[in-house]
């Protein structure tokens, strides 16, 4: 019985890791990276704008957008 709280446990604490690993590291890197990609197409194609949500994640990961029209 014993082993399998430890068992339980264990498992527990390997997914709470992973969650956080995705929450501090891979969830700001795709969102980095979808920003650059955002970026790279508004150079590409004249009639191209940020809706709002997109440029307030590209503001918060420090990136230029202001040129960019925004729409509602």
């Amino acid at each position: 019985m014993e082993k399998e709280k430890l068992y339980l446990l264990g498992i527990i604490a390997m997914m709470v890791l992973l969650f956080a690993g995705y929450w501090f590291y891979a969830l700001p890197k795709q969102e980095k990276n979808e920003c650059e990609k955002w970026i790279r197409e508004s150079s590409i194609y004249p009639n191209y704008y940020f809706v709002d949500w997109q440029k307030e994640q590209c503001l918060r990961y420090g990136y230029d957008v202001q040129k960019q029209m925004c729409v509602k």
